[in-house]
């Protein structure tokens, strides 16, 4: 059982960021790379404020629609 939420969980994360712009996408994928919000800036060319901006924009549409799709737990 435990399994299936797993993986159930982990397609309802896919369809999320696939939902997510390119743009946050982009500075997402780096920045859980490790990168740090200068070097994104600096790999993508755009402002540090743009980078912090994307990074917690797409955070918030993923936990907006991961919600959508999930039960409430407890």
């Amino acid at each position: 059982m435990r399994e299936t939420d797993d993986s159930d969980l982990r397609l309802d994360l896919e369809r999320a960021i696939a939902r997510l712009t390119p743009k946050q996408r982009a500075a997402l994928w780096l920045w859980c790379q490790g990168y740090t919000q200068e070097e994104i800036a600096a790999a993508l060319g755009i402002a540090h404020q743009q980078v912090s901006s994307r990074i917690w924009r797409g955070i918030a549409r993923l936990r907006d629609q991961i919600k959508q799709n999930r039960p409430k737990m407890g």
